[in-house]
């Protein structure tokens, strides 16, 4: 399986404030540099929390707090430990867009060990914090109905993670919000990003994201990822919720598939406003564009 360690080895004057870390190594023959570090506390095994990032650097050690220059901090070698976020949603959400979003990076990939379903992963800063993101292959359910199913499956129910971030499509939302709704099943941090919010709206459909949240009980963002619009506001409710997960409390999920169909009937009338739209003229062209004209006889 995909290898969900979270211990990052570092230089510890990479690090930024409110960073947490474990001395690894001192990188020096230097004794009068080792001697002067264990004064300070920083030997192997010490746990270091970054105050100041700034030079010099504030660090606490065993409860002290230290001041040490950048030139020293880069001797230090340290394992250094970041929150964790699955990515999840249906097939053909734009989760590899909002993947794309949130990391800055088009892909990295790696195939689960003697299965082709591919995982991508990367460490990035969200909200001024430090996370790796795994993007999970996308699922409808969490009864796994595939063998590529009952892997991703089994990284949402039973890997160690911290958030599940899961990207609903606002052009169909209560498709969406099925697996939405098992996911909360699992009583485990939860946001949710309604993508293609905007695309929506031109397509006559409003969510309301404020509605959901409430419904719910558990952050919501509306966002794009096509133009990252939502994005800054989804970062900074990402960051809140791995760090004051205890302030959201989740709304009783029905247990069987009857009752949730019936809770998302009512999402859909209070959360999401239909309207009939006439298409503009370019995208009047677009369809045009995209229709075979009749054979001539």
């Amino acid at each position: 399986m995909a290898d969900f360690s979270t211990n990052i080895k570092k230089k510890l004057s990479s690090l930024k404030s409110d960073d947490k870390c474990a001395v690894s190594a001192i990188n020096t023959e230097d004794n009068k540099i080792i001697k002067k570090f264990a004064a300070m506390g920083i030997v192997s095994g010490a746990n270091i929390k970054v105050k100041k990032a700034s030079n010099p650097m504030v660090l606490e050690v065993a409860g002290t707090e230290v001041a040490l220059g950048k030139k020293m901090a880069s001797l230090v070698e340290v394992d250094f430990e970041v929150k964790k976020i699955v990515l999840v949603g249906n097939p053909n959400v734009g989760k590899s867009a909002v993947f794309s979003r949130l990391t800055g990076v088009k892909a990295v990939s790696s195939n689960f060990p003697g299965t082709t379903v591919s995982l991508k992963q990367s460490i990035s800063q969200i909200d001024g914090k430090n996370f790796i993101v795994y993007d999970v292959p996308g699922v409808y359910s969490l009864e796994a109905n595939s063998k590529a199913d009952e892997e991703a499956v089994n990284i949402i129910k039973n890997k160690d993670y911290d958030l599940i971030v899961c990207v609903l499509d606002a052009m169909h939302l209560e498709r969406s919000l099925f697996f939405a709704l098992e996911l909360m099943g699992l009583q485990k941090p939860i946001i949710f990003l309604i993508n293609k919010a905007e695309s929506a709206k031109r397509n006559g459909i409003t969510i309301d994201a404020k509605i959901l949240h409430r419904t719910l009980g558990v952050p919501v963002a509306a966002v794009e990822a096509l133009t990252g619009e939502g994005f800054k506001k989804a970062e900074r409710a990402i960051g809140r919720m791995v760090h004051f997960v205890k302030l959201f409390v989740p709304k009783d999920i029905p247990q069987t598939d009857e009752g949730k169909w019936k809770l998302i009937g009512e999402i859909s009338k209070t959360a999401q406003t239909l309207k009939h739209k006439h298409p503009s003229i370019l995208e009047r062209m677009a369809e045009l564009s995209t229709r075979p004209l009749p054979a001539c006889q």
